[in-house]
C-alpha cells in the first residue's frame, strides 16, 4: 500500500510558470496550478545538498515516488481541473443552471459548451460548483541598445494569497528516512516557479505536511464493480503503444491493468495540448509530447465486471507516461452520469492590499486602457486564425458562387459593421425561405448549413466562438475595450477568412 502526503501552499508573492502551450514570442502566460515536474524540481534541488543524496537519487527517479499537481483550494474543498462533456443552453442565469451531459446523451440543438472555468469540485453528487484562479499581468519595455526600438513584453502571473493543496505518492519501498526528508521540506517556506531572482514565486506551507490515509480524491472514486467505468483525467495524459510510440489511449494496457480481456471506449470529450519542457540540468529541451488535457473524461466499457479494489490500484499508480511528475493521474467517477447541473463559486473578497493588478500605482487609467487595447486585438486577431484552422468543416453542397457572394458581401461592408449585420441576416432568411420552397416543390432536403453558421457568427459571442477565456486584459474589463462596431468586424473577419482557408484548400 502506497503512503500519501498532502500539502497545503499559499503563495505570499505572485508566481509565474510559464506555459509553453499558449505562451508566444514576447508573451508569457502562467500556468493556473503547480505542476508535478516544478514541485519534484524543488525537492530535488532542497536535497541535493543532503550528505546522502547519491543514496536518494536512485529513489527519486525510479518512478517510486511520484508528486502530483497542485490545484487551488478553495473554502476548504480540494478543486480539481473542471470536467468535460457538458453543454448548456445560451441563455445567462444567476446561480444553479442545467447542463446537458452528452457522456449519457446527445448535444442539444442549439447548446454551446458549458462554460465551467477552470477548476471545480462535485457538491451533492449533482452539481458542479466552479472557479478560476486570480491571474495579473506585467507589461515591460525593452528600450533596445542605439537603435530607437523599444519591444514590449507581457508576463502573465497567479496573483498572491491563494491557495494550492497537493500530493505526494511513496510506494512502500521508500525509506522512511527519506520521506522525513521531503515532509520537512514543506513545513516552512518554498520558492516555486519563474523569476524567483525578481521577487515571484514565495509561498508558504499551510499547518503541518503529514501523511493522509486513502488515494487524493477518493471522494469522487467509484466503490462499485461492473462493466461501465468513467474515467476523469485528473492531469495530463498519454500512453504509449506496443512500439513505444505514444498513442493516447494504450486500451489493451488498461485491460490488462483492470484485470479484463478488452476494454472499448463508447464516448468520450477530451481536448489535447502539447506538452513541452525544459532540463535545467542539462541545458535543454524535454521531448515534447502531445497529451490528452486534464479534465477529459472517457466512458469505458470492460468485457467482464471490473472490481473496484482493480479501479483504485490505478487511481494509485496513474497511467502512460512521466508519472512522478504528476502525469497520468486518473479517477473512475462513479457518479459521473449524475451531474446535471452547474453553479459559480465566489470565493472570499480579498482585500485591496492583496491586488496586484497590473498599473493599479503608477500608471493612468488612460495609458492602462491603451495597452490593453492593444493586447486584445493581437490575441483576438490570433484567435481567429486558430478558430479558422480548428474548424475545418466545409459547407457541404453550398454552390462556390453563394460562397463567393456571402465573402464579397462582408468585405464589401467591413466598415458598415451595422449595414452588413443587417445584410447577413437578409442573406440566412432568403437562403432559408428558399430552401423551404426548394423541399415543397422538388422534395430537395434542406442545404442549411450555410444558414446556421451564419447565424452562429452573428448571434453568437465574440469570445466564445473564439474560446477565449477570462473578462479582463491588464485588469481592464474587455467589455468596455470594444464597441458593438467592432466586434461584428472581427465576426465579418472569422467568415471571411474561413472562406478564405477553404478556397486555399482547407476544406474537408
Amino acid at each position: 500500500m502506497s503512503r500519501f502526503l498532502k500539502y497545503t501552499i499559499k503563495n505570499l508573492a505572485p508566481v509565474r510558470i510559464a506555459d509553453d502551450e499558449t505562451s508566444q514570442h514576447g508573451q508569457t502566460d502562467t500556468l493556473k496550478y503547480f505542476p508535478g515536474s516544478t514541485v519534484r524540481g524543488y525537492v530535488v534541488t532542497k536535497l541535493s545538498g543532503e550528505e546522502k543524496f547519491e543514496s536518494y537519487k536512485k529513489d527519486l527517479f525510479s518512478g517510486k515516488i511520484r508528486f502530483l499537481n497542485a490545484y487551488p483550494c478553495i473554502n476548504d474543498r480540494d478543486m480539481i481541473p473542471s470536467l468535460k462533456g457538458f453543454y448548456e443552453d445560451k441563455t445567462e442565469k444567476k446561480g444553479r443552471k442545467e447542463l446537458n451531459n452528452v457522456i449519457t446523451g446527445n448535444v442539444e440543438l442549439g447548446f454551446k459548451r458549458a462554460s465551467l472555468g477552470e477548476f471545480c469540485y462535485i457538491e451533492n453528487g449533482d452539481c458542479i460548483r466552479y472557479s478560476s484562479v486570480d491571474v495579473g499581468e506585467d507589461v515591460n519595455i525593452n528600450m533596445g541598445r542605439g537603435d530607437n526600438r523599444r519591444t514590449v513584453f507581457r508576463s502573465q502571473y497567479i496573483c498572491k494569497d491563494q491557495l494550492f493543496s497537493g500530493y505526494i505518492i511513496f510506494d512502500d519501498e521508500i525509506s522512511d528516512e527519506l520521506r522525513n526528508k521531503i515532509r520537512e521540506i514543506f513545513n516552512g517556506t518554498v520558492f516555486l516557479g519563474n523569476k524567483r531572482s525578481a521577487g515571484y514565486g514565495e509561498c508558504k506551507c499551510i499547518g503541518t505536511c503529514e501523511e493522509t490515509e486513502g488515494i487524493p480524491y477518493s471522494e469522487y472514486c467509484s466503490e462499485s464493480s461492473g462493466k461501465d467505468m468513467y474515467m476523469v483525467l485528473l492531469s495530463d495524459t498519454v500512453m504509449r503503444d506496443d512500439n513505444g510510440e505514444l498513442s493516447g489511449l494504450n486500451l489493451q494496457e488498461l485491460a490488462e491493468s483492470l484485470g479484463c480481456e478488452n476494454i472499448s471506449i463508447e464516448k468520450c470529450s477530451t481536448s489535447i495540448s502539447e506538452i513541452r519542457g525544459y532540463n535545467r540540468m542539462w541545458h535543454g529541451a524535454i521531448p515534447s509530447a502531445v497529451m490528452y488535457e486534464a479534465g477529459s473524461v472517457f466512458h469505458l466499457k470492460a468485457s467482464s465486471d471490473i472490481d473496484s479494489g482493480k479501479m483504485k490500484k490505478l487511481e494509485e499508480t496513474g497511467i502512460g507516461i512521466r508519472r512522478d511528475e504528476g502525469f497520468g493521474r486518473v479517477i473512475f467517477m462513479n457518479d459521473y452520469p449524475k451531474i446535471r447541473y452547474k453553479e459559480s463559486l465566489h470565493k472570499a473578497e480579498k482585500s485591496g492590499d492583496n491586488d496586484m493588478k497590473y498599473g493599479k500605482k503608477c500608471d493612468t487609467d488612460s495609458d492602462i486602457k491603451i495597452a490593453a487595447t492593444g493586447l486584445l486585438r493581437q490575441r483576438i486577431e490570433n484567435a481567429i486564425d486558430r478558430y479558422v484552422v480548428d474548424n475545418k468543416t466545409g459547407f457541404s453542397g453550398i454552390s462556390s458562387s453563394k460562397i463567393g457572394l456571402l465573402r464579397s458581401m462582408c468585405m464589401e461592408l467591413m466598415y458598415q459593421p451595422q449595414e452588413a449585420l443587417r445584410q447577413l441576416k437578409k442573406f440566412a432568411d432568403h437562403q432559408s425561405e428558399k430552401d423551404s420552397r426548394n423541399k415543397v416543390h422538388n422534395n430537395k432536403a434542406k442545404q442549411d448549413v450555410l444558414v446556421k453558421y451564419i447565424n452562429n457568427i452573428i448571434d453568437g459571442d465574440l469570445f466564445e466562438i473564439l474560446d477565449m477565456k477570462g473578462n479582463s486584459i491588464l485588469g481592464v474589463n474587455r467589455d468596455d475595450i470594444l464597441s458593438d462596431d467592432e466586434l461584428i468586424q472581427y465576426k465579418l473577419k472569422i467568415i471571411i477568412r474561413k472562406i478564405s482557408f477553404m478556397n486555399r484548400g482547407g476544406r474537408e
